[in-house]
């Protein structure tokens, strides 16, 4: 998101005039969207890495965790 050229020019210009500048909303509504794209990609991520750590102590390659410390991983 960071590498977004319409985020680079909105946080430079609120920055540089000392106050929220208004934007395009066409390009606002995408903003949203690649946001929203990105929160359920972090989401599905976060339930792969879930499964694969659950099959990797099941396979016996990581000692059996309790299950606080697997909860502290994964919040």
């Amino acid at each position: 998101m960071c590498a977004d050229e319409y985020v680079q020019k909105m946080t430079f210009d609120s920055y540089f005039y000392k106050k929220v500048v208004p934007g395009n909303p066409l390009d606002d509504l995408k903003l949203a969207f690649n946001t929203i794209g990105s929160l359920v990609r972090a989401n599905a991520l976060k339930r792969e890495m879930e499964t694969n750590l659950v099959n990797l102590i099941g396979m016996g390659f990581i000692r059996d965790q309790p299950r606080q410390s697997l909860a502290l991983i994964f919040t």
